[in-house]
């Protein structure tokens, strides 16, 4: 797979930034940034965003979800 070739080119210390909309394929990345409307919201590694929701269990679309919110609740 892809994520195969990417994970090996990793290991040779090559630094890859990756776009995608969907949550399985953040899954496979060591550090994420959430953004919208072109703006930084959130980074961190996976687990890092997630244990930021408070939520146990909590997956990356919860996360991306907690952030969301969190900003919408900011521009108020």
């Amino acid at each position: 797979t892809f994520w195969e070739h990417f994970a090996a080119l990793t290991k040779q210390g090559i630094t890859l930034v990756i776009s995608s909309h969907t949550m399985d394929d953040a899954a496979h990345c060591d550090r994420l940034a959430f953004m919208r409307d072109g703006k930084v919201i959130a980074r961190g590694t996976p687990s890092e965003l997630q244990q930021a929701t408070g939520k146990p269990g909590a997956t990356l679309e919860d996360a991306f979800l907690y952030f969301i919110h969190r900003e919408d609740r900011s521009d108020s």
